[in-house]
């Protein structure tokens, strides 16, 4: 039941903290704190996911056809290696035991199936059959290991955020980030086949290549246009008509332009001519110097320049930013270089050119290096073992020209310009590879070469053989060699005439990827300045000034002769699927400029599509409720081109399929289809590309219209078929502050007990001697001064001076007694009040027995003191012989507590004799209330601040929140325009401590403290606003328990950006801290080298903090040791602040403007000998050292901003050490 509680007033926020006071101040409990914290951050990534070693990946729960047996359910592992299942179990809605010896492969699959031997499933080495069923409307499954720990769960279902397709249209529920254990919906996707993947990857893991594709080189076809006039306005649009533009193929040249300097696809070269210094210059466009470690520079009478490396660990080159590109299968490179082996040098892996790890020193996941070495070019690709090209040793003491060329998957081998050998490769790798020269940044034994090089070069081009002839010769240089046979390093192709100002360029071409994922790459090799355009909107301008450009528009300078120039990075934003149009308009410098050149190099690298990424251009946008006699379905056409509609089917979970026109439907045009078949509610329908397996999407019929609205399924106001789809958003509602993760509450010590009865309560009592049954203690027994009497206690027959609680009533001598009484019997009443039983949780029970005793309360026993724990009767004897009656305490068990009621209550108690002839008989008892304290412990005190920034009142009623949290807004309910209203998990709780403040709830459910997704749905359950936050990266991280809320800064601000939120600003108030001790070390042992004062958080937090004193002999000649312990010099000199607290700064303090104070931010814990802030004593300009019989008194004045208040101070090592708790609101 909802609940709704309005409290009129203003908004405020509190905050709460770990109060832990302790702190490890010894050597051996500082290293004890950096291992685990080393521990913690090594073993992070693993405690996050402890158990997730083995994951379900796709589960098969309601097939096409669900009489097939066909379900199944697929397991993967996150591991490296192979993880036995033996005895591992699946439950929940299915059930299987894995028989011993079950393995699954490291980064493998493993299928459980309902009937393993199904023809679907051939070749997939399937285990089953598992009982039970999958449900198709959601169940939990989970996988639990042979401890009987849960390994992984799911909890799927068919509404909500997941997923239709799966839900009896063919497709499967398959995972769609493959490599984690995440399992709630976001994750899950419709497999894009039909019958899924069972035993095979769901989609394309991470870390694929990205397709490299040439859209021009340098010598491309172009349009051109060389008259000197203005053409028209739209001359760079796709549309212009350029048939009458002469055609030819670039480089274009005018005058007496010359073309020098590097071909295309040159992307670094070292002629290492330097012969000094730690870095070697790299002559190609790219200019991406590299730096030398441990290599000598010398030269000989064969080559002028060069580098020697030692063979020893740590020499080498590394090319820095140039790196080898992403080889692919398809991509080409060429390498080039001199080499001379050193003589005796036997290695026969060391890295002449190329890398064996990743930058970062490890190897790359899946391992993948190229490296060319003495003795073979080693290729290893994606962790699938090594095509390696073989060639002659190199021999020691001779220079040789070594070049290799990758030209698609073929590889070939140049000896002094001679092909020597040749080879292919069986697959492409998926990441850019450091280039390094000489060896490599973290090579192991044998990795580093012992010889000379020069003039190392790469190309991202496989040059033709000439080339390579003419590098080996000395006729070409790397800046010379041409890249394409025929071709030089930009090579003069066609003649214009010179006299234009500005001359015309237009080339057309075809992109069939993504542009979202696709970046561009541009050289130019031009004369003088140029504006590119793509597809009508400009691109990029080269030496040209800013604003308007018209055909009289002069460059901003002359190039010198042209030269290709480096690569540019330009968005693909402006690429279009299908047909482009890129223009380029060059301009001379002046008007009588003496040349013109112009060529282009375009190159698009389209990164690899995120996991389960698939076109889904095809697409519901519209469906009737189930009940519309007139139901119909729009589907629409979300692409940027015209998809041929041929083959397309619409299925229903009924089993009826329907083809879709044989038509094109047009980029962003809708098609209305009235099916062919029955459809209701409940019903599924499905759209499916040509061949009946590639789902294209899937929805669910309901019975209110539904229709798409950008990427979310909602609920238009009013049919559109045909029509963009109406909605009625409310907009003025925002989430505007969240309290996710409060302080933690501090521990809190128990209350004193509450007396119940006292050992002086008066007590009726029975000692005739009488058998008053086994059912005595079930009723009350007045006293009568006949069989019963009263009298307070403790009662008994006992010597004075024996007892903590003294005999109040005497009874009569036992040996007077003829016979002899065993069963003495006692009760008495006490009366609680409503408040009291509920406030009572536990019951303590005080007495003193001679010799045994039974107690009774309200008719139940609760408690037996040397009985034996058969029946007794009125002539049981007690177990043993009691000398003196102690106390003895208990805890009463819990039915005593339940036994207990509001009025009136009777607590009875028979005591029995060990024997007939004893001397002695005590009874005394005293029964408390117990509060238990309550323990260091996280706050629950959620709650979300809702904000009306509009113009009007809005009604909430039937509003809720679907996501997050459990809440629907009861009738009634307004948000005023201007107002807050607080929606928090305990109403009742958050309305006692701040009752002037609207609050609504309590809610269901709870916000998760690591980061969660919000959304807040109106009473067309459309969407209003959504959020998802989390408790780290770029949002702020006080709101994570740190005292301080989320707050959206501005409520017109985009609230998916974290920088959109900022913590909520708390603070405490300044408190002034004084104590004193003598600066003794315990123990004795502890370090004392350095005679400092030190302080720091004992987490990460904010404060401020002034007054900082140390004062020796403070009664008796004082002196103070602490320089600049006030600030007022506006700086922190003499202060050295340490580690994780070096940020801080001295500021105003904003209650007192002009006092200077340290405000200091902490990012984690202090640490014993680092992470703190710390400041050497002096008197004056004298060091003074600590000594252990000296007095000290340590004040200083400190107010809590955020995060941690636990503010730790010391002298060196650990004197006087104390950690105050600084003042910091509990509540949130």
């Amino acid at each position: 039941m909802k609940i709704l509680l309005v409290f009129q007033g203003a908004h405020n926020q509190h905050e709460a903290r770990s109060q832990d006071r302790d702190f490890p101040g010894r050597w051996l409990r500082g290293w004890i704190a950096l291992l685990y914290v080393i521990t913690l951050v090594c073993l992070t990534p693993i405690l996050r996911a402890a158990d997730s070693v083995v994951v379900f990946n796709e589960i098969n729960y309601h097939p096409l056809d669900e009489n097939n047996d066909t379900e199944w359910v697929e397991l993967r592992s996150l591991m490296g290696v192979n993880v036995d299942m033996s005895g591992w179990e699946l439950k929940g809605g299915i059930n299987y035991t894995f028989a011993e010896g079950t393995v699954i492969p490291g980064h493998g699959y493993l299928l459980i199936a309902a009937d393993p031997n199904h023809s679907t499933l051939t070749g997939t080495n399937s285990l089953g059959p598992f009982t039970g069923r999958l449900a198709n409307n959601g169940e939990t499954i989970r996988l639990v290991n042979n401890s009987d720990r849960t390994m992984d769960s799911v909890s799927y279902g068919d509404e909500g955020d997941w997923p239709v397709g799966p839900d009896g249209l063919g497709a499967t529920l398959s995972k769609r980030s493959q490599n984690t254990a995440e399992s709630r919906p976001f994750n899950w996707i419709a497999s894009s086949e039909s019958g899924g993947t069972p035993g095979e990857p769901n989609f394309p893991l991470v870390d694929q290549p990205p397709t490299i594709s040439p859209i021009l080189t340098l010598s491309s076809a172009w349009k051109y246009r060389e008259t000197d006039s203005a053409p028209a306005a739209d001359w760079n649009s796709p549309s212009f008509d350029d048939e009458a533009w002469a055609s030819a193929d670039s480089i274009f040249f005018a005058g007496t332009t010359e073309s020098t300097g590097a071909g295309e696809g040159l992307l670094g070269y070292w002629p290492l001519d330097e012969g000094k210094g730690n870095s070697a210059g790299d002559s190609s466009p790219s200019g991406n110097d590299a730096s030398l470690n441990g290599a000598s520079w010398e030269s000989d009478g064969i080559r002028s320049s060069f580098l020697t490396f030692s063979g020893n660990s740590g020499s080498f080159g590394d090319a820095g930013a140039t790196t080898i590109p992403v080889m692919t299968q398809t991509k080409d490179f060429t390498w080039s270089f001199w080499a001379r082996r050193a003589p005796g040098d036997t290695d026969q892996n060391s890295v002449i050119m190329g890398n064996r790890f990743a930058p970062n020193g490890a190897d790359f996941s899946p391992r993948q290096f190229i490296k060319f070495t003495p003795t073979k070019l080693e290729w290893h690709m994606n962790g699938q073992g090594n095509n390696n090209l073989e060639y002659p040793d190199l021999p020691a003491g001779q220079w040789q020209h070594h070049a290799v060329v990758k030209d698609g998957s073929t590889l070939t081998y140049f000896l002094n310009g001679t092909q020597a050998s040749t080879g292919s490769i069986s697959d492409g790798l998926s990441q850019p590879q450091p280039l390094y020269f000489g060896g490599d940044t973290s090579g192991g034994s044998g990795e580093f070469f012992n010889g000379s090089l020069d003039d190392p070069a790469i190309w991202e081009k496989a040059l033709p053989s000439s080339s390579i002839t003419g590098l080996a010769g000395g006729t070409l240089t790397p800046l010379t060699a041409p890249t394409v046979d025929g071709g030089g390093g930009g090579n003069l192709a066609s003649e214009l005439t010179l006299g234009s100002t500005t001359y015309y360029f237009r080339h057309d071409f075809t992109f069939s990827g993504n542009p979202a994922r696709t970046t561009l790459s541009l050289q130019l090799q031009l004369d003088d300045g140029a504006v590119i355009y793509l597809n009508g909107n400009e691109i990029h301008r080269e030496n040209m000034p800013a604003g308007l450009v018209n055909h009289d528009t002069l460059a901003q300078s002359p190039a010198q002769n042209g030269s290709l120039s480096p690569a540019i990075s330009i968005s693909g934003s402006s690429l279009l699927p299908g047909a482009n149009t890129i223009a380029v308009e060059v301009h001379q410098d002046a008007i009588a400029s003496p040349d013109m050149a112009f060529g282009a190099v375009l190159t698009a690298t389209e990164e690899a599509p995120t996991t389960g990424e698939r076109d889904r251009s095809i697409v519901f946008s519209e469906i009737s409720a189930g009940d519309d006699p007139n139901f119909r379905v729009e589907i629409t056409n979300l692409s940027s081109s015209a998809v041929e509609l041929t083959g397309y089917q619409l299925r229903s979970s009924s089993g009826s399929t329907q083809p879709l026109p044989a038509d094109f439907l047009a980029a962003g045009a809708e098609l209305i289809i009235k099916p062919a078949f029955p459809v209701s509610g409940g019903h599924r329908l499905a759209l499916y590309r040509p061949g009946g397996i590639e789902l294209s999407d899937a929805r669910e019929v309901t019975n209110r219209l539904r229709g798409l609205s950008g990427d979310q399924w909602l609920y238009p106001s009013d049919p559109s078929f045909g029509a963009p789809n109406p909605f009625s958003f409310e907009s003025d509602i925002v989430i505007n502050e969240i309290m996710y993760n409060p302080r933690p509450l501090p521990a809190t010590p128990p209350p004193d007990p509450t007396i119940i009865l006292d050992w002086d309560e008066t007590w009726r009592f029975n000692e005739s001697g009488s058998n008053l049954g086994n059912t005595w203690e079930a009723v009350a027994h007045p006293s009568d001064n006949v069989n019963w009497f009263s009298g307070p206690g403790p009662l008994g027959v006992e010597n004075p001076g024996l007892l903590a609680n003294e005999i109040n009533t005497p009874l009569a001598p036992l040996a007077s007694r003829d016979p002899r009484v065993v069963t003495f019997y006692f009760e008495t009443d006490f009366i609680l009040s409503q408040e009291e039983r509920n406030d009572i949780t536990s019951l303590q029970l005080n007495y003193q027995i001679d010799d045994g005793a039974i107690f009774y309360l309200n008719g139940v026993e609760i408690e037996r003191y040397q009985m034996d724990d058969e029946p007794v009767s009125f002539d049981s004897a007690a177990s043993d012989t009691v000398g003196n009656a102690g106390v003895t305490s208990i805890t009463l068990p819990a039915s005593a507590l339940a036994s207990l009621t509001t009025g009136l209550n009777r607590l009875s108690v028979e005591v029995h004799q060990a024997s007939s002839g004893s001397s002695d008989v005590v009874m005394g008892a005293q029964l408390l209330s117990i509060q238990e304290g309550s323990p260091f412990r996280k706050s629950n005190e959620q709650w979300i601040e809702l904000y009306n920034k509009g113009s009007s009142a809005v009604d909430l009623s039937g509003w809720s929140f679907s996501d997050g949290i459990d809440f629907g807004f009861p009738p009634g309910t307004i948000l005023e325009n201007g107002q807050f209203l607080v929606v928090a998990r305990d109403a009742v709780s958050l309305a006692a401590k701040f009752p002037d403040i609207d609050i609504a709830g309590p809610w269901s459910g709870s916000l998760s403290r690591k980061g969660e997704r919000l959304r807040l749905i109106d009473a067309e359950k459309n969407p209003v606003d959504e959020v998802r936050f989390y408790d780290g990266g770029r949002w702020p991280g006080l709101p994570d328990g740190g005292g301080a809320s989320l707050e959206l800064r501005d409520p017109d601000a985009d609230n998916s950006a974290p920088e959109a939120w900022s913590a909520s600003l708390e603070s405490g108030t300044w408190q002034t801290i004084t104590y004193a001790g003598r600066g003794s070390r315990i123990p004795s042992n502890d370090p004392d080298r350095y005679n400092e004062f030190l302080f720091g958080l004992l987490d990460a937090g904010e404060f401020l903090i002034d007054d900082i004193s140390v004062i020796e002999n403070p009664t008796n000649s004082p002196r103070q040791l602490i320089q600049n312990g006030d600030f007022s010099r506006g700086d922190f000199d003499r202060w050295r602040m340490r580690g994780n607290h070096r940020h801080a700064e001295v500021i105003d303090d904003p209650e007192n403007p002009g006092n200077k104070v340290l405000h200091v931010r902490a990012t984690g814990a202090m640490e014993h000998m680092h992470n703190h802030a710390e400041t050497t004593l002096k008197d004056g300009n004298a060091f003074v050292s600590i000594t252990s019989s000296s007095p000290y008194e340590i004040s200083f004045r400190a107010k809590w901003l955020g995060g941690s208040n636990q503010l730790n101070t010391r002298l060196y090592f650990n004197r006087l050490p104390r950690t105050t708790i600084l003042d910091a609101p509990l509540d949130g």
